[in-house]
């Protein structure tokens, strides 16, 4: 059932463009900013995508304040750049080794995260009308400054490029990792639902979640 179910992922990767799967997973209201780049088959057209994601992401980063105010944050574009990245990386899975690229995801993921808990500070007290504790917007700050930190790391991005210019042979079968989990859930969008309470759940067959 798993090499089913991560066949069933592969062909959905490929038959899928970037640009589609990210209609169903940017904010609202937000432009549809995932940039298709490369051309070719799957393995080919991976590191034009790769790279060009992880340009325009460390772009945007390298004009982002160290210490950010709230408004500087909802008004930056750094979060929709980081999650056109986290998309790209997850339509592109199959053609990496799964484990360097689930930690290179996760830093990314981890920064999106982090930034959308500090903006929920400034979305909070607009709904209140009056501002948040300063230990508690700082705290949110701070997480956000450690989150960011691997991704200002020279080495880090020298790293994540290393590795995105070099996709494997073949496209690889997926361990149903956690990182197969969330690629699936990318891929699924709201159109995907979870089997009826009453279907038979095994080991061997777990629906993501």
């Amino acid at each position: 059932m798993r090499r089913v179910l991560v066949s069933a992922g592969l062909v959905l990767a490929l038959a899928l463009s970037p640009l589609e799967v990210a209609r169903g997973q940017l904010e609202p209201g937000a432009p549809a900013s995932v940039v298709g780049d490369g051309s070719g088959a799957y393995l080919e057209a991976a590191p034009a995508q790769l790279l060009g994601g992880l340009g325009r992401a460390t772009a945007e980063l390298d004009v982002f304040p160290t210490r950010p105010s709230l408004e500087e944050v909802k008004g930056g574009a750094l979060r929709r750049r980081l999650l056109e990245l986290r998309l790209l990386m997850d339509f592109n899975a199959y053609a990496y080794e799964p484990e360097l690229m689930q930690t290179f995801r996760d830093a990314v993921d981890d920064a999106y995260e982090s930034i959308g808990f500090y903006k929920d500070a400034w979305e909070t007290q607009a709904l209140l009308g009056e501002e948040l504790p300063p230990d508690v917007v700082n705290q949110r700050l701070v997480k956000m400054i450690v989150a960011l930190a691997p991704l200002r790391s020279s080495e880090v991005r020298d790293s994540m490029a290393a590795f995105f210019a070099a996709p494997a042979a073949s496209p690889s079968a997926l361990a149903f990792t956690t990182f197969a989990k969330r690629s699936a859930r990318s891929w699924c969008s709201t159109s995907c639902s979870p089997p009826p309470a009453t279907a038979p759940r095994t080991s061997a067959h777990r629906w993501p979640g």
